[in-house]
């Protein structure tokens, strides 16, 4: 989905990998309206390559605006993958 309501507190995001060698940093990083706002920093331990999911949660709810999902692989400055959506 690209539109989400207001005060959904859980947002799902689903991934198909393929290439990925375990131990490998990632950083799957939420921005709202262009500024950071949650992320983390993982070791890959899935296996080279399937699917999987991940999320981001709020216990207040995510607010109105417009949202990006940003995914890195190991040190890399810009992201691999991104994907935009809004909370209306």
């Amino acid at each position: 989905r690209k539109t989400f309501e207001t005060g959904v507190r859980r947002l799902y995001f689903f991934l198909h990998y393929r290439n990925m060698n375990s131990g490998i940093l990632w950083r799957p990083a939420l921005f709202k309206d262009g500024a950071y706002l949650d992320g983390g920093t993982y070791l890959w331990g899935l296996q080279t390559e399937g699917e999987s999911y991940f999320f981001f949660g709020s216990g207040n709810g995510f607010e109105a605006g417009s949202y990006e999902i940003r995914i890195y692989i190991g040190d890399e400055a810009e992201p691999l993958a991104t994907e935009n959506f809004t909370v209306q």
